[in-house]
Formats: C-alpha cells, structure tokens, sequence
C-alpha cells in the first residue's frame, strides 16, 4: 500500500516535471534518474511560501529560458542538427553555403614528386607501380603525369591517351582502393598571376590520400612551380654514369631530396661500388633499400599491367611492398575514404 509520504512524492511538481523529461527522447536516461535523485532528496518547499527575490528569479523555469539574438550562435544541438543532415539543410541552404558544402576536406593529401635530369630511369613506372602498390592498402592515390604522351594509363590496361582524370579498378582484387590518373600538361597552364597548374591538381586529388607525381625529365620550369605544394621529391637512380654524373646537378637544384637506386644488379661489381659511392655521399637520403632489376617489369607493362598484377610472388613486387611500406611509414595518408563521401555531380 502506498504511503502518504510516498504519494505526496508521487504527484509533486518535481516528479511529474522529472518524469516528463525522462519520457523526452532528447534526455538520456542517466542525466534524468540524476535530476530525479536530486530533487527527491531536496525537501519540498510550496512555492507561495518562498520569498520572492533575485535567487527564486533565477532558479524560475520561465526566467531559465533564454531567447537566441540573431547575433548569437546556434545552440549546440543545431549545430549537430546541421552537421547530419546534410541534405535537407542544403535545400534550405543560400546559393553562398551551398558553394561552401561543395568544398572537398581542408586537408591536403602528402605528395611525392618523382623528378630525374636523365632519362630512362624508370619515373613511370615507379610511379605507376608504387601507387598500383598502394591501393592495395586501400589508399585512394592520384597519379599525375606531366609528359605529353605518358605511359601512365597504360599501365592499368588503357589502350589510348585521354586527358582529364581516369578511373581505373584493379582487376578482380577484393578490397583494393581504384587508382585515379590525371594527364596535366603544362603548356596549357601558362602562369597568369595565378598558377592553374597546381590548382587543377590540387582539385583532382582532394579526395584523395595520396598524390604521386611524375615529372617530365629535366622541367626545371615545372619542378620550381610544383615545390610550392611542398612536395616530398623522390629521384630515381641507376647505378651508371649517366645518373652519378648528374648527380651534382640535382644538389644544386633541389633541396634535400630522396634518392632511390633502381634496376640495381647485386651481381654486378660496378653496381655495388656504385651504390658504395652512393651511400658515403648522400648518407641516409639514400633508401636502405633498392629496386632490382627484373625482366617482368617491362613485361608487365607489354601486358598492359604493373608487375604487382603481373608477377606478384617475384623481387621486383617484393621490392614495391617494401618502398609502399616505408613511404607509408614516412608520410601517413591523408584520412580521406569512401566513408561518408557523397555522391557529386560532374
């Protein structure tokens, strides 16, 4: 049987006003019991024999309520309203934020530039198989080639050269992120105050993780207009005169850039003197690693393919995986996926 005490408790204002809150969907369960406790162990006062003064205003539910000024941000819960709901606010949005909405994320994906003043080194496929390479750890990369007619898209089984930006998925691999390739020739981007060069590639990767370049040989012109985005210069090396010889040439170029040795040869004496020489001048900016030299890339690339897809279980794939693990470990990817990315009209 219920007490008078207990009923008292019962039909209080405090209870019933506590109750209302706690069947309101925007109050979680805990933050009301805890109001509830307090104020049943609170005794209760009738409000006509409280005097009135500035404390009992106060505590008032009507002078608790507060009227937002427009000059007054929006209260917390609007702000995670408009977070949301993407769409239903952008119907009620101003021509001026529905353009700030279509703005990609503020944070720009790490670059690599692979840059050399020799030719045949082995730029694109570098570049091709690192970032095929890669997306096989889900990092949606782009890869910009700035030579008129590259070899990039042949790479991923194109069959001709197309500018703008391609799409291109691996072929039956289960979970790898698709490779984006953009063709940028610089002759189109003529400086006019603003550099539309680095503003197209800006905008094509800004979904992306990773941007890996591929610089035409010996652009100086290009190489000074792309090291405002700051870019990590990756140079590939041969272990021949040709690459040694221009050595102090990209020294006096560049500041501070990586060095990579490739198609390198351990059976060769002049290509472990080489990589010697190599390692007492340039120290720890030449990788502790090298890129053997393999027949199955250039069959790969007959093939329409990076040696990854190619030949996967061969060194030279193996020598891939390594150079994506430590680039990875070097420069961590920018945290932009598929998770929460709409759809968007082009």
């Amino acid at each position: 049987m219920i007490e008078r005490q207990d009923r008292a408790k019962l039909y209080s204002p405090a209870y019933r006003e506590s109750m209302a809150a706690y069947r309101s969907f925007s109050a979680s369960r805990e933050q009301v019991l805890g109001q509830l406790r307090l104020r049943m162990v609170k005794p209760e006062v009738s409000r006509a024999a409280e005097p009135e003064g500035p404390e009992e205003k106060e505590a008032s539910p009507a002078a608790s309520v507060e009227v937002p000024q427009p000059s007054q941000p929006a209260p917390p819960a609007v702000e995670a309203s408009v977070a949301r709901w993407y769409a239903l606010h952008s119907v009620f949005a101003t021509p001026e934020e529905q353009t700030e909405q279509r703005v990609g994320p503020g944070v720009q994906p790490p670059m690599i530039a692979v840059f050399s003043l020799a030719g045949g080194v082995g730029k694109t496929c570098l570049v091709a198989t690192l970032g095929r390479c890669l997306s096989s750890f889900r990092e949606h990369v782009l890869l910009a080639e700035m030579a008129v007619c590259g070899l990039l898209p042949f790479y991923f089984g194109s069959r001709d050269l197309r500018s703008g930006v391609r799409v291109f998925s691996p072929p039956g691999a289960q979970g790898d992120a698709p490779v984006q390739v953009l063709n940028l020739q610089p002759e189109r981007h003529p400086i006019n105050g603003n550099d539309h060069l680095l503003g197209e590639l800006k905008q094509a990767g800004r979904w992306s993780s990773r941007i890996l370049v591929d610089m035409a040989t010996g652009g100086r012109e290009v190489m000074s207009r792309l090291l405002k985005a700051r870019p990590t210069i990756l140079v590939p090396l041969l272990p021949d005169m040709s690459s040694v010889a221009s050595l102090g040439l990209l020294e006096g170029l560049l500041a501070n850039p990586l060095y990579l040795l490739n198609q390198f040869d351990a059976s060769s004496p002049l290509h472990l003197d080489v990589r010697a020489m190599l390692q007492q001048r340039l120290g720890d900016r030449l990788l502790p690693f090298v890129l053997h030299h393999s027949s199955a890339v250039s069959e790969a690339l007959a093939e329409g393919m990076t040696v990854l897809d190619y030949a996967p279980g061969s060194e030279a794939a193996q020598d891939y995986r390594r150079l994506a693990g430590w680039l990875r470990n070097y420069a961590a990817p920018a945290s932009v996926g598929n998770d929460g990315v709409r759809w968007s009209e082009r």
